[in-house]
């Protein structure tokens, strides 16, 4: 199974796995799609197991959702507890490091919350996906 990694460079990256394209299935011989019949009992049990392969593709493809959507929510866990950490640090500085130590945090939010928006387009795109094919 392929992964992508979706985060920045300096910040949490998080790994998905490739999704696929959906259910493309089109009633075309040249491309080994012949049309799907039932005319007889024999073109109904190819019919059958054709659709049998694509359903299994599409459960495939909704347990690989299901992972990247667990990852995605384990790395925002993750991005929030080390915001949690940086407000922690941020309340033992003292007031001469007070600027700096303030300008590191808002820094480290901004890439966060990109990085949050990157996940969250991610899922949305993979829920796209999934009410398409749906």
């Amino acid at each position: 199974m392929e992964q992508g990694v979706v985060g920045g460079s300096n910040d949490l990256q998080v790994s998905l796995n490739s999704v696929g394209l959906g259910f493309l299935r089109e009633n075309d011989a040249a491309n080994g799609y012949p049309p799907i019949s039932v005319s007889t009992q024999e073109k109904a049990v190819v019919a059958a197991d054709a659709l049998s392969v694509e359903l299994e593709g599409l459960a495939q493809q909704f347990s690989r959702l299901r992972s990247n959507s667990k990852q995605v929510e384990l790395s925002i866990d993750a991005t929030r507890r080390d915001l949690s950490s940086h407000q922690n640090a941020l309340s033992g500085v003292a007031d001469q490091d007070l600027a700096q130590e303030l300008a590191q945090l808002v820094k480290s939010r901004i890439e966060m919350s990109q990085n949050s928006a990157l996940m969250t387009q991610a899922m949305s795109i993979n829920q796209q996906i999934v009410n398409f094919l749906l």
